[in-house]
């Protein structure tokens, strides 16, 4: 895997299990619910997502609709 913004192969990668419930807080509101699915940080009971080592760049789809996280 390379660094979508620098190319860099020095990316590492976070996996962790919730109990069932997770924080997320946005600009407007905080959710206390599962890990959101099409936050580019896993989902369910799951937190996952990579970070480039080198420019700190979180690996994804983005922007992200914050107003439509399930």
């Amino acid at each position: 895997m390379r660094c979508q913004s620098c190319n860099s192969e020095n990316i590492f990668r976070v996996f962790a299990k919730c109990d069932d419930r997770c924080t997320v807080k946005t600009p407007d509101d905080t959710i206390d619910d599962y890990v959101p699915y099409n936050a580019n940080i896993g989902g369910g009971d799951h937190i996952k997502f990579s970070v480039c080592a080198d420019c700190g760049q979180l690996q994804g789809t983005w922007p992200i609709d914050i107003g439509n996280i399930e």
